[in-house]
């Protein structure tokens, strides 16, 4: 069983967007990525590209995402790197579609249901 880390929270323009973080480095992502609300990601990601591995986003509540969040998840994979991989649990139509539409299905796993980490795919 997954115990819950505290989370991180970022209001803005009367949006929010929010991490919780639950071991070994899967991060429900809530609401929308934007500009305002990407940097709060950023800091979430920091611990778990620095340790390497695989690195969960369960972003089944994620309700939108613009191109300052893509950039955020290209730049976790790049500085990854054969060092692990980042896996998408149960991506909306909607992410699904900006992921496909920028070419990046290759770069990251996309998994519709939930899955242990230890059974992500290794892709």
């Amino acid at each position: 069983m997954m115990t819950e880390r505290p989370s991180t929270d970022a209001t803005t323009g009367g949006a929010s967007f929010s991490v919780h973080v639950d071991p070994p480095w899967l991060l429900h992502l809530a609401g929308e990525l934007d500009l305002a609300s990407a940097p709060t990601l950023e800091r979430a990601l920091e611990a778990p590209i620095e340790q390497g591995g695989v690195i969960g986003l369960d972003v089944a509540e994620l309700t939108f995402m613009d191109s300052t969040g893509i950039k955020v998840l290209v730049h976790a994979r790049r500085l990854l790197g054969e060092r692990g991989r980042v896996v998408l649990f149960e991506p909306t139509s909607a992410v699904r579609r900006v992921i496909q539409i920028c070419g990046l299905h290759e770069m990251f796993d996309l998994e519709d249901a939930p899955v242990a980490l230890n059974d992500a795919p290794s892709g």
